[in-house]
């Protein structure tokens, strides 16, 4: 975390927010070279997209390249939403040469309507889940220090975040997503584990760059 002032902290955690649900997220067919876990990322999106109901909650929740958010951008859109959507960051693939993502683009420059499942079973699926290389992004630490409520896919997050503490947990077969449904339209919840994850994360110093040199 690049430190900043109290006052910058104060103004995210207050700002009145005009989304309710709000998740960029950049994948595309050759993303599928990150194995399955790579897709949970799209596939939160989807969820939450077929399932909200648009009426009553307020969604910006979009995918691809071409909605991608760089820089203050990407703070100003994060301190604008109640919640942001999640998932750790890594691969269930280890492509130590760089021949399974290289082939995976030739085959889809040769073939455009190529299928997200033939190209894992051509040249992914073999590989996939032999390991397991997640982490916490540095997209977890940026919505905490804007004041904004993680629902996120459950996970390690290198034993930084924990559920219902730091973020509102969300199992990977979305059984629970009536129960995550409620706590979105409870402010106080809502409150209190962005306060908790503000005083864990940013306010105890442990994740700076001094810290981490």
């Amino acid at each position: 975390i690049s430190e900043k002032s109290k006052k910058y902290y104060k103004a995210a955690i207050a700002k009145r927010r005009t989304v309710d649900i709000g998740y960029r997220v950049v994948w595309d067919k050759a993303s599928i070279a990150l194995g399955r876990f790579g897709y949970d990322k799209l596939r939160i999106a989807k969820l939450f997209l077929k399932k909200v109901d648009k009426q009553k909650f307020r969604l910006d929740i979009k995918t691809g390249s071409k909605y991608l958010i760089k820089g203050k951008n990407w703070n100003a859109f994060l301190s604008s939403c109640r919640f942001v959507l999640g998932a750790e960051s890594g691969s269930g693939v280890l492509d130590f040469d760089g021949s399974i993502r290289e082939a995976i683009f030739r085959e889809i420059k040769r073939n455009p309507e190529v299928t997200v499942k033939e190209l894992y079973q051509k040249y992914v699926g073999r590989w996939d889940g032999k390991f397991a290389l997640k982490a916490i992004s540095p997209r977890h630490f940026e919505a905490i220090e804007e004041g904004v409520c993680q629902i996120l896919y459950e996970g390690d997050y290198s034993g930084i975040l924990k559920p219902h503490l730091h973020y509102v947990p969300l199992k990977k077969d979305h059984s629970n997503f009536e129960q995550v449904m409620e706590i979105i339209q409870d402010e106080r919840k809502r409150r209190n584990i962005v306060n908790r994850a503000f005083q864990d994360i940013v306010a105890s110093g442990n994740y700076t760059y001094e810290k981490f040199v």
